[in-house]
């Protein structure tokens, strides 16, 4: 994190050209055209503006390795966040969000293929939250919501989180899912054995073996 950065910072933990990458109109345009059809248009715009005016500086400066070049990544990153603290707010903000799109990317995603992904991520949340209701007194099982607490973190200075296809939180949140149907199905055939229990035979309905 010091290496890449310059000093102890959560804004990035990767190499001090990811940090520029992350913190640059190329993750801007990624996040704000994510669900546009002018998404790929826009990132790869980006993409070659950034790579064309850095890479011509660093030609002037006959640096052509990556380690050289360090100091000037850290220096490009350090001066987008002070001169676009809007934009990093919203980098930041679009990066904690996309931890819980069902879809990552609305514009790459046939509208029948984002339909289905919806209503399985709907159940999935639903039976998610009633497994949580039935574990709230079980600590050792809430200690599993740890890990999608700590996607949310690293989700801050994560550059590539877009490359995630599958929702971030959803593997801790399939246990919890799991176990809240089980709860849920055994609840049901509770009721429905006990209701059985209570209805009268069809041969005390009609008097029949009195």
């Amino acid at each position: 994190n010091y290496l890449a950065a310059g000093k102890p910072t959560p804004l990035t933990f990767y190499s001090p050209y990811s940090f520029a990458l992350a913190y640059s109109n190329i993750s801007y345009m990624t996040h704000y055209y994510i669900d546009d059809p002018l998404y790929k248009e826009k990132a790869d715009k980006a993409w070659n503006t950034f790579h064309t005016e850095k890479k011509a500086f660093l030609a002037q400066q006959k640096i052509y390795h990556l380690p050289d070049a360090n100091k000037y990544w850290t220096k490009w990153a350090w001066e987008y966040i002070r001169n676009n603290p809007q934009k990093v707010c919203f980098i930041v903000w679009s990066r904690l969000l996309h931890c819980f799109r069902a879809v990552p990317n609305q514009a790459a995603t046939p509208p029948a293929a984002s339909h289905l992904i919806r209503l399985y991520f709907i159940l999935l949340c639903l039976f998610f939250a009633a497994g949580i209701c039935f574990a709230r007194k079980n600590i050792p099982a809430l200690l599993l919501l740890l890990s999608p607490l700590s996607v949310l973190l690293f989700a801050v200075p994560f550059l590539m989180l877009l490359r995630f296809r599958y929702p971030c939180f959803a593997p801790a949140a399939a246990i919890f899912a799991s176990y809240g149907l089980v709860k849920l199905a055994e609840n049901v055939f509770a009721h429905i054995r006990k209701k059985d229990k209570k209805s009268p035979s069809p041969a005390e309905d009609t008097g029949e073996g009195l």
